[in-house]
């Protein structure tokens, strides 16, 4: 008989698991929406080359959003990404007017908000 040892590996994320899914929070890598760029960041590059490494809640992410996630692209530019977030296992891409992808599904977002909602640490 063989007997087969079992490691288990706890990974806890920044919030108690009786939190709510809207305040758990995530990473945000961002370039700001005024900066001035000489060549555009695309979603495959924006995690390394941003500017700044912050924090977001779903809640506060849900607070900015104008609206509801839909199929309609609303002119998001992959080209042109300002910001990647991840929360949880879920990633969005937010281009330079403010359309955020999740998945294939779009929305928008009030840039003027957006640095507001972040925060040096997770909160």
């Amino acid at each position: 008989m063989k007997l087969i040892a079992t490691l288990l590996i706890s990974v806890s994320f920044s919030t108690p698991s009786s939190a709510s899914p809207l305040s758990k929070c995530g990473s945000v890598s961002y370039i700001p929406f005024d900066a001035l760029l000489y060549v555009s960041e695309s979603e495959d590059s924006i995690a390394e080359r941003a500017f700044h490494k912050k924090f977001i809640t779903n809640q506060a992410l849900s607070d900015i959003m104008a609206g509801d996630f839909k199929p309609d692209k609303i002119g998001y530019k992959i080209n042109d990404t300002r910001a990647v977030i991840v929360i949880s296992e879920d990633t969005y891409f937010l281009d330079v007017n403010g359309v955020i992808r999740h998945g294939d599904k779009y929305s928008k977002i009030e840039t003027d908000k957006f640095e507001d909602a972040l925060s040096e640490t997770c909160q």
